[in-house]
């Protein structure tokens, strides 16, 4: 990328840095959550990565903190691929350990 700076300054536009193309969209368009459903497991792996990470934040917004950009640096790679594949679905990460 030019300009670097371009992921934060336009996101959603000109900042991207990579195109998915998934493998299996028809399978996974039928199997996306909606509605109550799926507020109820968004809330459910909210509470859970809260629990999970309590404790250990520091200072946080609610707090007076300000936000961390890429959190997930802080993480060990080993914590990262062990939170990646519980909260992400993400089976790579569970390939990996």
């Amino acid at each position: 990328m030019a300009c670097p700076k371009m992921v934060n300054d336009d996101p959603y536009e000109r900042g991207w840095l990579v195109k998915v193309r998934p493998g299996g969209l028809q399978s996974d368009v039928t199997n996306l959550l909606s509605g109550k459903l799926a507020r109820a497991w968004m809330e459910q792996t909210v509470d859970a990565l809260r629990a999970r990470s309590s404790g250990n934040l520091g200072m946080v917004l609610q707090d007076g903190g300000i936000p961390v950009l890429g959190i997930a640096k802080n993480l060990s790679r080993d914590h990262w691929h062990e939170i990646a594949s519980e909260f992400l679905l993400d089976t790579q990460s569970l390939e990996e350990t």
